[in-house]
């Protein structure tokens, strides 16, 4: 169920908001951070969370778009429950014109590993933050 106040990451909406941040998936060696995009949605009343997550594979945009206009279409004043979209899981992947991440050559796997590979880490960032608190998972 949609809480008082949905949290991804440091991006939040209370009931009734709509939301778009980032969330940072881990730090490179220079420093720079790798976030991903977040778009939140917190209905007005109570309800199931439904998240998806676009973009494990940089080069198939449907899903992006998709989870994108889905977002722009939702009105928080007229839902039971929330919304969590993550329109781009794979940043590196699609700055690089990659199918996959070209850093590591490696799938989007569940639950990842916080100390594995680049992917590895995105994988568990969006497992922890979105995945564990939703009622569906479409990807």
């Amino acid at each position: 169920m949609n809480p008082k106040e949905l949290l991804v990451g440091e991006v939040s909406a209370k009931r009734g908001e709509k939301k778009t941040g980032k969330l940072t998936t881990f730090y490179m060696r220079d420093g720079s951070q790798v976030d991903i995009p977040v778009l939140l949605i917190n209905g007005l009343k109570e309800g199931p969370i439904v998240s998806s997550v676009s973009g494990r594979h940089s080069n198939e945009l449907p899903g992006t778009l998709s989870t994108i206009e889905i977002f722009k279409m939702l009105d928080p004043m007229d839902m039971s429950g929330a919304f969590i979209g993550i329109p781009m899981a794979t940043p590196t992947a699609l700055h690089h014109g990659w199918r996959v991440n070209i850093l590591d050559l490696r799938e989007m796997i569940w639950p990842g590993h916080p100390g594995g590979t680049i992917t590895q880490r995105i994988s568990h960032t969006v497992f922890k933050h979105v995945y564990e608190q939703s009622d569906l998972f479409i990807s």
